[in-house]
Formats: structure tokens, C-alpha cells, sequence
């Protein structure tokens, strides 16, 4: 089984099994996937019946590795496929996996896999018009000072708002240096968090002009059943799979 390393060149090919697919974990955003590559992770792929498959390795440690559930919209694989798998790729886990997929599948996943939940990598989904409204009082704060820097900044000719287009990468990468070179002093104790953060955001301005990069959290995660009024819909579970 060849895995070939993923590239934002890789973007047009792949966007295709990423469309409809249904894992709602940010794992499985490709714009992320190729924007993060590199930095905590290497990300590889590798074509499968149906879809692709995708391997991950510890950047620091490439020798520590596993795979995402495959990306096969017309038809996920069961435990059985998903432990040939496994074993195909040479490895022993499968990380961040939905709890819907564990839900689904339940007794017949615990044939093949200790099933582990991780809590540090939970993600959370919000809702969409709560984050582009900032609606009730829970965001007052956010509404203010977004008036704030509107009054002081942008009424007062002090600068101005406008969508990025091409053209403005340049002036964009200017500020993200100076922007890593302030926080790096400030603080010194996430350098590694911050230098990934600037290589993300360095790949998706080097890739602009391709319209790789969409949001990281956007265009591939389903909105959740049901209505809310909590900014945060729900906690989505993040599971490990070892092989038995």
C-alpha cells in the first residue's frame, strides 16, 4: 500500500471524496489537512476502493503512526474493512474517530479495536449564525468592541476593512511576521503552537490564488439535527481505535 504525501497540489484530486463526506471532526476538513501539513503531523494519502485513505505521522517521531477512518463517501467501511486496512498500512491505530461512527457500529467494533476516547482533541461545533451575528448577550462583550475598533479605526480613516484578494498577500505576510515575532517574545512557552499556526497560515496565503484553503471548519461539516440556543451545539467525542 503506497501513501504519497499530501500537498495543496493535491487539493483539486482529492476534493472530490471530501465533498460529501460525513465525519464531522475537523480531522477530516481537507483545506486543514493540507494548511496544517507539516507542522504537529505529516499527512499522506493513499488511493482505496471507493475513496481515499489517510495516514498520519508525529513530525518529530515518523516512525509513530496511524490512520483517519477512510474517506469514502459512498460507502463507509465497516470495522472488518477498517482493520484489513490497518494492517495493509502497517499500522496498529486509527485516530480521531467520531463518536457517531462508534455508535454505529458498537459491538462489531469492539470485535477488531480497544476502543480509547481522548478528551484533548473533543471538538466543538457552534453555530454557524451565532458566530457570524453575535446575537444576544452571551457576545455583548464582542459586539462592543468590534464597534469600538470601528469607531476609533475605521470611521476615523485610520484604517480600513475589505475582503483579501490576491493582491494583498504580500502586505498579509508582512504582518504575520511581525505578528509571530511579537507573540513569540510574549509568549515564549508556545513557540511550537505558534510556529504551526504561522506555517498553517503561510500555506493557506502561498495557496490564495488557487482557492485551496476554504475555512478549516466550514465547508465539510454537516449541521447538527435539531435547533439550539447555546452557542455551543455539541461536544463531539474524539476516539482512538487500537487494533487487537
Amino acid at each position: 500500500m503506497k501513501f504519497i504525501p499530501i500537498s495543496p497540489a493535491d487539493y483539486p484530486q482529492l476534493k472530490k471524496h471530501f465533498v460529501h463526506q460525513k465525519y464531522i471532526l475537523s480531522s477530516y476538513s481537507l483545506s486543514g489537512i493540507c494548511a496544517w501539513n507539516n507542522c504537529a503531523f505529516n499527512n499522506y494519502f493513499s488511493v482505496i476502493d471507493g475513496g481515499i485513505a489517510v495516514m498520519e505521522s508525529h513530525i518529530n517521531n515518523p516512525a509513530q503512526r496511524w490512520l483517519l477512518l477512510p474517506v469514502c463517501p459512498s460507502a463507509e467501511k465497516a470495522p472488518s474493512d477498517l482493520v484489513a486496512l490497518v494492517r495493509e498500512a502497517g499500522v496498529e491505530e486509527v485516530r480521531f474517530v467520531p463518536n457517531d461512527y462508534v455508535a454505529r457500529f458498537g459491538h462489531e467494533l469492539e470485535k477488531h479495536f480497544t476502543v480509547t476516547r481522548n478528551d484533548h482533541y473533543d471538538d466543538y461545533i457552534y453555530s454557524r449564525e451565532d458566530l457570524s451575528q453575535l446575537k444576544g448577550h452571551k457576545y455583548s462583550k464582542k459586539r462592543n468592541l468590534i464597534k469600538q475598533f470601528e469607531k476609533e479605526y475605521v470611521l476615523a480613516g485610520r484604517a480600513e476593512v475589505r475582503r483579501i484578494m490576491p493582491e494583498d498577500v504580500p502586505a498579509c505576510r508582512t504582518f504575520l511576521d511581525e505578528w509571530y515575532e511579537h507573540n513569540r517574545l510574549k509568549f515564549a512557552d508556545w513557540t511550537d503552537e505558534l510556529g504551526c499556526e504561522k506555517n498553517a497560515l503561510l500555506q493557506t496565503l502561498e495557496n490564495f490564488n488557487m482557492r485551496v484553503m476554504a475555512s478549516k471548519s466550514s465547508s465539510n461539516v454537516p449541521k447538527p439535527p435539531g435547533k439550539t440556543t447555546s452557542a455551543l451545539e455539541r461536544i463531539i467525542k474524539c476516539i482512538f481505535l487500537i487494533a487487537k
